[in-house]
């Protein structure tokens, strides 16, 4: 089990000495051991950063290339904490502008493209802007300091192995084992839509065997790998997290722009739910919740879990439908472009514009070569 992250806290403005522990505190939280990587991208030879830091729609990611975009996606989530951190009065600006890797990094626009445009973190983006002298004007809070602690204690099942393993499977994975067993996108699609194949992946010593006639003998052995069983215990982790990221934003319903930012923190593993998985999971949850309905247990205390289980998947749906639309994100995307208008995309265009993209390297097993050919020539 994770240590939990102890934020030091104070009044309005904190106190150096709590400032620069907090500040300490997330970069060991979150950036830590990756900043050698992120300081590799900044000094790589654009050419090949361009194509390591590709859209994964263009073309599937090598393995070699994972370490990088790992280190990249750390450093936007660092960026986001400190945004944040701001926001909420637990950190000085003068120490967070004080890491030069941080703002080269960020404002490196190969590194904007992959977090602007293909993988959107606008929290990141209110961070970047502060180095232009702009800043979102979030509400004045006077325990804004607890609300980071709430919204950073919600990050420690975030970063779970198995809701971890979950989110990789969303995020168009393949997760293979040991033994050469494979889950993807498409098993879990399959299993959460069929309450029995969710149960024995969900509780894999029955017997692989059981099951209705609709549901293969295949299908249940699929089903009940280890794979299978961590993924869909992590995907019921994260519905646990959504409820819990819900009572945080209802909350913050006085406090728009904030709330709109500790969305948007999380935002990029809601916007795949909603723009690719919602409807199945939506449909999956209504399946789960009519097996437990017509589910006939013989003890008036397995009836009693029976109705407190079909409750319980009616208020996560309505959690899902609610965090998934565009209930908490207007504010804060309103607000950036209100302040940024299209100068920033126009300059970000124009410094792409000179460099030349490298349509294939060869990032595969034995060719580490190449790759570190473009590293040392940056170097």
């Amino acid at each position: 089990m994770s240590k939990r992250p102890k934020v030091h806290t104070g009044s309005h403005q904190p106190a150096e000495s709590i400032a620069l522990s907090n500040l300490e505190m997330l970069q060991i939280r979150f950036l830590g051991d990756a900043r050698q990587r992120v300081s590799e991208l900044v000094r790589m030879d654009p050419s090949a950063k361009l194509d390591i830091l590709r859209s994964h729609l263009v073309r599937s990611i090598e393995a070699a290339e994972i370490p990088y975009r790992d280190a990249a996606d750390r450093l936007i989530e660092f960026a986001g904490w400190l945004e944040l951190g701001l926001a909420c009065n637990v950190l000085r600006l003068a120490h967070v502008f004080a890491d030069e890797l941080l703002w080269n990094a960020l404002a490196d626009p190969v590194l904007r493209r992959y977090y602007e445009l293909f993988y959107p973190q606008l929290v990141a983006s209110a961070l970047r802007i502060r180095a232009t002298g702009e800043a979102i004007n979030y509400e004045t809070l006077v325990d804004a300091h607890h609300v980071f602690i709430r919204a950073l204690s919600l990050d420690e099942v975030i970063t779970r192995k198995t809701v971890r393993g979950f989110l990789r499977v969303i995020d168009d994975f393949v997760l293979e084992d040991q033994t050469g067993h494979t889950f993807d996108k498409g098993d879990f699609i399959t299993t959460i839509n069929n309450p029995d194949l969710f149960a024995a992946a969900l509780f894999p010593t029955q017997d692989p065997d059981a099951g209705q006639s609709s549901t293969t003998s295949q299908e249940v052995k699929v089903s009940a790998t280890p794979l299978a069983s961590r993924t869909c215990s992590g995907f019921i982790e994260f519905l646990q997290f959504l409820r819990s990221l819900h009572n945080l934003v209802r909350d913050l319903d006085a406090q728009p722009l904030l709330q709109s930012a500790i969305w948007h923190q999380y935002g990029y593993w809601l916007h795949l739910l909603s723009a690719q998985l919602g409807g199945v999971i939506a449909t999956g949850l209504d399946e789960l919740a009519s097996y437990v309905d017509t589910t006939d247990p013989s003890e008036s205390d397995e009836e009693a879990l029976k109705v407190a289980t079909f409750a319980d998947i009616a208020e996560t749906t309505h959690v899902l439908q609610v965090l998934t639309s565009s209930q908490y994100r207007a504010q804060l995307e309103a607000e950036f472009f209100r302040i940024t208008g299209d100068n920033e995309m126009k300059r970000l265009f124009s410094e792409l514009r000179h460099i030349r993209p490298v349509r294939s390297i060869d990032i595969s097993a034995g060719a580490d070569k190449s790759l570190q050919q473009y590293l040392s020539s940056s170097s």
